[in-house]
């Protein structure tokens, strides 16, 4: 693809258009506006000498823009006027304004529509060469630099924008974990800041205060936490099956035993002979559990299911129980009894 060519000092860009490059069009020398159009505000009050002032409302930024264009016979010349027209002529519904930019300032865009489009004048008498002063007029006075993307690198991070005037910033974060609170501040206030995702606050002395510490992180690479269930009498909840078979430990799971060793395919659900009557069935263990009550708690789990054996129908399932030993949560991954699927 060709690299634009960059904006001439002495020309302007319409909606994507280019005054000469597009159009033919030689732009003569604009004279900025020094400041928005200005409505002062005051209030006349009986017996006092003078106004209260009430302020001033700032109102749109106004460009008169010279041109130019020279033509060689009638028909060019109403092929320029037509194309000037189709170019300057928009549809605008509420609140729609279209860019502009100036070559004097081309990294900086307006967002406004052209609002007169006079009659075109000879320039001398005998030619076709005309000219004609065009009116845009941008209701946001504001001008707009193209956006720029800064990576936040640190907890503590400021960054100073090209430009005089306000900014709006757009903040794209990417989670790792879970996040409890997301914050933006305004304004330079030290004490106000972005805050996104912190677990941890801080006391009035400044000490870091972790309102939701770790109470258990077990690695699943051994099974001297868990305690194995062989009977539905050790637990106070009934459960969707059977209780059979064995499980192992891994470098960092735990996983129903492989028979005859850990390389084989085939797993110890239990004895396929003793269970006909359709039930699912399978080994249960359970955690030792938090080292201490706690009201509110939260817990990650991850759940790996893979099935080998099209014929059967097999998955996992993870109870939450509270301090009696009571099921307060369900959570399982059963797979269909066709095909293989992971």
């Amino acid at each position: 693809m060709a690299e634009e060519l960059p904006l001439a000092k002495h020309s302007f860009e319409f909606d994507g258009i280019r005054a000469y490059e597009d159009l033919g069009l030689v732009v003569g020398h604009i004279n900025w506006p020094t400041g928005t159009t200005i409505t002062h505000s005051s209030q006349s009050v009986p017996g006092r000498y003078g106004e209260i002032p009430q302020g001033n409302a700032y109102g749109a930024k106004t460009w008169q823009i010279p041109v130019s264009f020279q033509t060689s016979s009638e028909e060019e010349h109403m092929e320029t006027l037509i194309n000037i027209t189709r170019a300057f002529t928009r549809r605008t519904e509420q609140g729609v304004s279209f860019p502009m930019r100036f070559g004097t300032m081309p990294d900086v865009t307006y967002y406004g529509t052209f609002t007169a489009l006079p009659e075109a004048t000879q320039i001398s008498v005998g030619t076709n060469d005309s000219q004609l002063t065009l009116t845009f007029t941008a209701d946001d006075p504001k001008g707009y630099k193209d956006p720029v993307t800064v990576k936040i690198t640190d907890s503590m991070f400021e960054y100073t924008p090209e430009g005089t005037g306000e900014i709006y910033p757009i903040f794209r974060i990417t989670p790792k974990k879970d996040m409890e609170e997301i914050g933006v501040a305004y304004g330079s206030d030290p004490t106000k800041y972005v805050d996104v995702g912190y677990d941890q606050t801080a006391d009035e002395q400044g000490n870091i205060i972790d309102k939701e510490p770790v109470l258990v992180n077990d690695p699943c690479n051994g099974l001297t936490t868990w305690t194995n269930i062989t009977d539905i009498s050790q637990i106070n909840f009934g459960i969707n099956g059977v209780i059979d078979g064995s499980v192992m430990s891994n470098d960092n799971s735990i996983s129903v035993t492989r028979r005859p060793n850990n390389t084989s395919t085939m797993y110890d659900y239990g004895d396929p002979l003793k269970h006909t009557d359709g039930k699912m069935y399978g080994p249960l263990i359970m955690h030792q559990g938090l080292p201490r009550t706690v009201k509110n708690f939260e817990t990650t789990f991850r759940i790996n299911h893979m099935k080998h054996y099209s014929r059967a129908i097999s998955g996992n399932e993870v109870y939450g129980v509270d301090s009696n030993g009571k099921c307060i949560f369900k959570v399982f991954m059963q797979d269909a009894s066709q095909e293989e699927r992971p």
